[in-house]
């Protein structure tokens, strides 16, 4: 028995060529991963739970009576009171190497990670983290969004 596996080297270095080129420029890339990541980010709040599937602790029983008395929305679910800090998440691409992903509302960081608030820092505030953070790693989710728009970006160059 005898297997013979014969290619054209001329066709896999333009392949390989092309694949270089789209790989210089992964700008296009990065603007699907923001696209994708940050309405993943964005649905973690109507889930009330965060990038890795972490329920956030809900709202303390004297909040929902403060909503139902018409300070806010009424909504029982946390961090919905207007809907503000949900839709702001943003991106923004770093030229061509990279993608950031977050927020220009101020009292987010105190959401995302915790810590005591009001004018004299007695309030506690239970972290609900919204997005990812470099110390917990890439969610799953995340992680499907990157393969999937690299898988496509340099599907191109072979197509």
């Amino acid at each position: 028995m005898k297997i013979e596996i014969s290619m054209d080297s001329v066709a896999v270095q333009r392949a390989l060529n092309a694949l270089g080129q789209r790989a210089r420029n992964l700008s296009p890339a990065f603007r699907e991963i923001g696209a994708g990541v940050a309405d993943e980010a964005r649905l973690g709040f109507k889930g009330s739970q965060d990038p890795y599937g972490r329920a956030w602790q809900p709202l303390k029983s004297s909040t929902l009576a403060a909503r139902r008395k018409g300070k806010g929305s009424g909504s029982a679910k946390p961090l919905l009171d207007t809907g503000r800090l949900r839709n702001s998440i943003s991106f923004e691409l770093l030229g061509q190497s990279g993608v950031v992903i977050g927020t220009n509302v101020k009292y987010g960081t105190i959401h995302q990670f915790g810590g005591m608030a009001g004018r004299s820092r007695k309030v506690p505030i239970p972290a609900r983290s919204f997005l990812a953070t470099r110390e917990r790693g890439i969610p799953r989710e995340y992680g499907e969004i990157i393969r999937d728009a690299l898988a496509r970006h340099f599907a191109k160059a072979v197509a």
